[in-house]
């Protein structure tokens, strides 16, 4: 696991978000209606021809927004799926200092001087920063 890996967290995180308003939108969509008029008789004498409507959706938008739905949860699903990958890779980290400083920078975004202050109780951020090259660096 990289650094770079780990701070693109949380844009990883974000991304999800918004294809999760996108699929929303795409739910609440309206289809749109297409109508037309067909001729028919009544079924019993005189048997007079008139115009009967019919309505329906657009097959080819249904489609499309279908489509376009599949392309969003698979993206989705792979954005998950990376995420746990992150989530997991630090639930496994055997150093406590280097879980808390990787949670509290990567996974919640807070600065390295914050981060230092919860972990070893003094705002100095670059022990934090340097506690997690190092412990990368092994990796």
């Amino acid at each position: 696991m990289t650094r770079q890996r780990l701070a693109q967290y949380a844009s990883l995180k974000n991304e999800v978000v918004n294809l999760e308003q996108k699929l929303l939108d795409l739910s609440n969509k309206r289809i749109k209606s297409i109508g037309d008029c067909v001729k028919g008789s009544s079924q019993e004498f005189p048997y007079s021809l008139h115009n009967i409507p019919i309505n329906g959706s657009d097959p080819e938008q249904r489609k499309r927004i279908e489509r376009v739905r599949r392309i969003l949860h698979k993206r989705r699903s792979e954005l998950l799926a990376q995420l746990e990958e992150i989530e997991a890779f630090i639930s496994g980290l055997p150093d406590s200092n280097a879980r808390q400083i990787v949670d509290l920078k990567y996974l919640q975004g807070k600065s390295w001087n914050v981060t230092a202050s919860h972990v070893y109780g003094y705002p100095c951020g670059d022990a934090a920063r340097m506690h997690i090259n190092k412990f990368l660096s092994r990796l």
